[in-house]
């Protein structure tokens, strides 16, 4: 589905500070061009290729809330696996099911990710995807860089984090209860302090065609992923049509809202990023 290109336009001269992807690399001192809010057409990320199927990358930067926050999409092969062996790393990381057949290792331990599978990843849990089905896989990854980030300690946080602390974790959101709301229903998936940041917190939204959110004044970093259906999003007076797979950031501190313009039921995966940076007033 593409974008109406004023609203295109607009959005990224305008709402986004910083649009271009960053090479700088983890605990190097340069510092990052700051994200605004910013839509993705899906259809029109461009698409490098890579041994293991392919990759598109969107968003890194820093933000009000994050040190670094980055946004891209793997695809893997039928076979292929995010890396030759497990791997971790300081960051936290959050990966949503797209489509395909992913089989996850967390700490030497197999999952099953069901399409639309929320998959939390905590500070240096040895991990690794594979796509076991017949047919392409793929899947959103969004990283969180904080100030905790640099000196959380060297080995899997699971071992380590208290139990009041999110864990490493797959949700099976679709599988999960619906509450009726007004405009449609809404699935919580988690809500939950880290150990780099005070909450992050995951929904599952369902809109009926012609209902909307009403105006939103967020008050963290938010990612908002089109599971289906078609909506119009419009963040501090800006407008976008996205259509499934699409995306966008949305940073604190903005009015916003969601519309199902379709003829059928639109659903959306609402991520929220609170650190002890997230601006509590307007700034």
């Amino acid at each position: 589905m593409k974008f109406n290109p004023t609203a295109l336009c607009i959005a990224c001269a305008t709402i986004a500070l910083a649009c271009a992807p960053s090479s700088v690399a983890q605990g190097t001192a340069a510092p990052l061009a700051k994200l605004g809010s910013t839509f993705y057409d899906w259809d029109a990320l461009p698409v490098a290729p890579a041994d293991n199927g392919s990759r598109r990358v969107t968003a890194d930067g820093s933000t009000s809330t994050l040190n670094r926050f980055s946004i891209h999409a793997t695809t893997l092969n039928p076979g292929a696996s995010s890396h030759p062996h497990p791997q971790g790393h300081a960051n936290e990381e959050a990966i949503l099911i797209k489509e395909g057949k992913i089989r996850v290792i967390l700490n030497g331990v197999e999952h099953p990710a069901p399409v639309g599978s929320l998959i939390f990843l905590a500070s240096h849990v040895l991990h690794n995807l594979t796509n076991i089905g017949d047919s392409p896989a793929t899947y959103y990854v969004v990283d969180f860089f904080t100030d905790a980030t640099t000196s959380v300690p060297d080995q899997p946080a699971d071992v380590w984090e208290s139990a009041e602390k999110l864990h490493s974790t797959v949700f099976d959101c679709e599988s999960l209860p619906a509450t009726p709301t007004k405009a449609g229903s809404r699935r919580n998936v988690v809500s939950s302090p880290t150990a780099t940041l005070l909450e992050f917190e995951s929904h599952l939204t369902t809109l009926y065609p012609g209902k909307e959110t009403g105006i939103l004044n967020g008050l963290a970093d938010e990612v908002i992923i089109i599971k289906s259906g078609l909506v119009v999003a419009t963040i501090d007076g800006v407008s976008a049509e996205l259509g499934a797979g699409s995306f966008y950031f949305q940073a604190s501190r903005t009015a916003h809202n969601l519309k199902n313009i379709g003829t059928a039921p639109a659903t959306y995966q609402v991520m929220k990023i609170v650190s002890d940076k997230t601006p509590r007033s307007p700034e």
